[in-house]
């Protein structure tokens, strides 16, 4: 995985507000990759459990029968 600090240091200062973030882009561009990367920084940083994060993956098989 290569570090994107301008993304993720971009995103950071959001962390902590109220509003949803969401991250788009065509396919494979890196999207999930940089919220990893948020994920553990958060977790080195400033010591948030991972209990504490949640993350899914919708393209599993274990949410095939969840429907809109």
């Amino acid at each position: 995985m290569i570090y994107r600090p301008l993304y993720v240091d971009r995103i950071m200062p959001y962390a902590d507000t109220p509003f949803v973030k969401i991250l788009t882009g065509v396919r494979r561009c890196g999207k999930s990759t940089i919220l990893k990367m948020i994920m553990e920084k958060l977790k080195a940083e400033r010591k948030i459990p991972a209990k504490r994060i949640i993350s899914c993956r919708y393209d599993s098989m274990e949410y095939e029968d969840m429907t809109a």
